[in-house]
């Protein structure tokens, strides 16, 4: 079946791309994915053939996309697409420190919360949907060139990253 994948654990899932005069039903999105929770192929093959049966039904009838997008789409998925469009860089870091420090140490929570505020600033952007792979690339080899050890050493004081 093309819309079944296994990942490199084991587990089968679910891959659809919606085409484009259809995406407005998906919430915009250009593919569905869905962990299908089974290493059992032919128990994948027929969720996955459900899971197919439904978006066909709401490509066909728009009058029910609402509740077949809401079993396929989390709540919480599309509550972040729409937190998306209007949050700050550092606003996002900050939710996901919050998020790490409950998974890992105060220490590693601090370190990682540097890193990326220092990748954040050299990409200067103000808006997450305003970072483009060219803002990645260039602050990529901007980084290559970066100092090591920067807040010990007093001749950088004052510097930006730039």
């Amino acid at each position: 079946m093309r819309y079944l994948h296994i990942s490199k654990s084991g587990i089968w899932q679910f891959r659809y791309q919606v085409s484009p005069h259809h995406r407005h039903l998906f919430g915009d999105r250009r593919e569905i994915k869905r962990s299908l929770k089974t290493s059992d192929k032919a128990e994948a093959t027929i969720k996955a053939l459900e899971l197919e049966v439904e978006l066909r039904k709401t490509m066909m009838a728009p009058t029910s996309a609402v509740s077949i997008k809401k079993q396929l789409i989390s709540p919480i998925s599309t509550a972040k697409s729409a937190s998306i469009k209007a949050i700050s860089p550092y606003k996002a870091l900050e939710r996901f420190c919050k998020y790490k420090a409950d998974h890992i140490s105060p220490k590693a929570v601090k370190m990682l919360e540097a890193k990326c505020k220092i990748v954040l600033d050299l990409v200067g952007k103000p808006h997450l949907k305003a970072i483009r792979r060219s803002d990645a690339e260039s602050t990529a080899s901007l980084l290559r060139n970066y100092p090591t050890n920067l807040k010990k050493h007093k001749q950088f004081e004052g510097l930006s990253g730039h």
